[in-house]
């Protein structure tokens, strides 16, 4: 594991975001947060707003925007509609939101 990720974060470093996101100011349901650097294929640094209310935040590190481009289909409004249809026949539960 080490060869494949040579520079890793602390846990309590790799919880920023989630903690940002739970309690910093200027955030809305649909923000979604990331480490703002990208080195050696780990995420690391300061949180930044790498989604606003579900979309990509076109302001956010280039690297983010790029990583993003892969990532498509799961901001996809159509594809959250298939996956909680699909979660609700796996449990055989509806459930209304």
């Amino acid at each position: 594991m080490a060869k494949m990720y040579p520079v890793v974060q602390s846990p309590a470093d790799g919880a920023c975001s989630l903690i940002f996101a739970g309690f910093g100011s200027n955030v809305n349901s649909g923000d979604f947060f990331m480490p703002s650097e990208s080195i050696q294929n780990c995420t690391m640094g300061m949180p930044v707003k790498c989604m606003i209310d579900g979309q990509v935040n076109e302001s956010a590190p280039e690297w983010i925007l790029t990583k993003w481009e892969s990532e498509k289909l799961t901001i996809d409004p159509v594809n959250h509609d298939l996956l909680w249809s699909a979660s609700e026949a796996a449990v055989g539960e509806t459930f209304s939101v």
